[in-house]
């Protein structure tokens, strides 16, 4: 289901559930902490205004306070006298990241990512983009991209920690994540205003630095979430 998004500083934590979100929870890792499918929280009807504010499950707000549902055990009937194995799903879950030089996709180019430890290798598709299974609850590490030291991008990957696109934070981590030059503080200060100007230049919009709602959107389609 398609949605539009909120509009900047149109939301804050919002939530009554029990379980209070902090920095670098997302959805998936509180539901492989708690045992269940992610989908049994994000659908429980009483989580629906964090549903309508979030859009995305796994981009929530530290201080968001979601339901967290009883686990129901299933009951299978098999014979006594066999053994049987019973698979759990959807253990892993799926990291996809798309790396631009000036701009550029960075296509067919060897890659070593490094999360909680443990290494994945390979070379970046067509559109200068991999994709890995991670587990739920990993909390970030390292890419890099390119085999020659002087024409590597090395680059942190921080799970967890993006915030809605309608708050402050959001749009300067994304910006920041983009190339542009802005730090994290919350606050709509003169370096963010430069680092939106520049963006929307770059984005043949009109560079007046104020965030309008067609600058999020398309902040938002750029940054993928």
């Amino acid at each position: 289901m398609a949605y539009d998004t909120p509009k900047l500083g149109n939301s804050g934590p919002v939530g009554a559930g029990e379980y209070i979100v902090q920095q670098g929870d997302c959805l998936e890792s509180i539901a492989f902490a708690v045992g269940l499918p992610w989908r049994t929280i994000w659908d429980d009807p009483r989580n629906a205004s964090v549903k309508h504010a979030r859009r995305s499950a796994n981009i929530l707000l530290p201080g968001d306070r979601l339901y967290i549902p009883q686990i129901t055990l299933k009951t299978v009937n098999r014979p006594t006298d066999h053994n049987h194995l019973f698979v759990r799903k959807n253990l892993m879950s799926k990291l996809r990241l798309c790396i631009k030089r000036v701009g550029e996709p960075r296509r067919n180019e060897a890659y070593t990512l490094e999360i909680d430890g443990k290494l994945f290798r390979g070379k970046t598709d067509a559109n200068g983009c991999i994709e890995v299974a991670i587990p739920p609850d990993a909390k970030g590490g390292t890419l890099t991209v390119g085999e020659r030291r002087w024409h590597q991008q090395v680059i942190p990957i921080e799970l967890g920690g993006m915030d809605p696109v309608t708050e402050i934070f959001g749009v300067q981590k994304r910006l920041r994540s983009l190339g542009f030059d802005c730090q994290p503080t919350g606050e709509l200060d003169d370096l963010t205003s430069a680092a939106v100007a520049s963006f929307q230049q770059a984005e043949d919009l009109s560079p007046t630095g104020d965030l309008d709602q067609q600058t999020i959107e398309k902040l938002k389609s750029r940054y993928g979430s």
